[in-house]
């Protein structure tokens, strides 16, 4: 897994490889190949307004005007959030996992919390 942050040209792409097949989706061009082999399925997606010195559809900035609203708008409803920094947490604790598993090449299991 690699996440780059700082990359010029901005360019948002995911791989997920399976035993089933593979999803790539390229943010930039708006598309999601889903398949194996020879069968492939393309949908397009619309990711919303692309911030300036973006490409495609990157959305970068509307992102984090969404969670600035959604922020606000919980403060003034005075509700809970769907998803918290316990979350936020448990991912990144799934990330950790990954490269200490690609490091000692083998299964990291994580505990249930």
């Amino acid at each position: 897994m690699v996440i780059d942050v700082i990359s010029d040209p901005a360019f948002s792409e995911t791989k997920i490889i399976g035993q089933k097949g593979v999803i790539l989706c390229d943010h930039n061009k708006g598309t999601i190949n889903v398949g194996k082999s020879s069968k492939w399925k393309k949908i397009q997606i619309k990711s919303g307004e692309v911030a300036k010195g973006y490409q495609g559809n990157t959305p970068s900035e509307s992102l984090y005007v969404n969670e600035m609203k959604n922020f606000l708008n919980l403060i003034k409803t005075k509700k809970n959030p769907d998803y918290t920094f316990h979350n936020e947490l448990k991912i990144l604790q799934v990330l950790d996992a990954m490269e200490l598993s690609n490091k000692k090449s083998r299964k990291i299991t994580l505990k249930n919390r």
